[in-house]
């Protein structure tokens, strides 16, 4: 009798173990992988043309102008959100300017992102390449963002939100522009 019961015994006791270790593993990887524990947002509100610091750059940002006209490749109108901005190298080495996807606007409902163009004033003085600013440089630049109008009314175009993303690994830091 004793052998009927050991085999039993250690099938018990092997799978109470697995069952731990599994409910362990469970709670480990929930706490890890927890999507409210990823980021933390820190939101921040600023006024345009108010400046503020980033990635070693003094950023001013003034407010958007929009122009609608129609566009013969989308065969729809557009709306372009044109941003004018100024940034100041405040590091010691030339650097680039801020990724494109940092500046969002938020219109008809959803995220739009843009590209900066150059509009530096005297580009044939200018030492380095658009994009790169030396150390203690100041350039202007206008940030522009194309929406293609869908069925929506115009107003859903014309009330937008713009903001600034800055991603700090465990915080995500948000300025809205009002």
């Amino acid at each position: 009798m004793p052998a009927i019961r050991r085999p039993k015994f250690c099938l018990c006791i092997s799978l109470a173990v697995v069952l731990l270790l599994g409910s362990l593993f469970s709670i480990c990887y929930d706490r890890v992988n927890d999507p409210k524990r990823a980021f933390q947002i820190e939101k921040e509100t600023i006024s345009f043309g108010e400046a503020f610091e980033v990635n070693g750059f003094i950023v001013e940002v003034q407010k958007p102008r929009i122009q609608k006209y129609y566009d013969k490749e989308y065969s729809a109108d557009v709306y372009r959100y044109t941003i004018p901005f100024t940034a100041e190298n405040l590091e010691e080495e030339k650097q680039d300017l801020f990724p494109v996807e940092n500046l969002q606007i938020v219109s008809a409902g959803r995220v739009w992102y843009g590209w900066p163009e150059d509009s530096y004033e005297n580009k044939e003085n200018r030492k380095t390449k658009w994009g790169t600013v030396e150390p203690g440089e100041t350039t202007k630049g206008t940030w522009v963002i194309d929406v293609v109008k869908e069925d929506l009314p115009d107003d859903r175009y014309e009330n937008w939100q713009l903001c600034y993303l800055q991603d700090e690994g465990q915080y995500l830091f948000e300025l809205q522009f009002i």
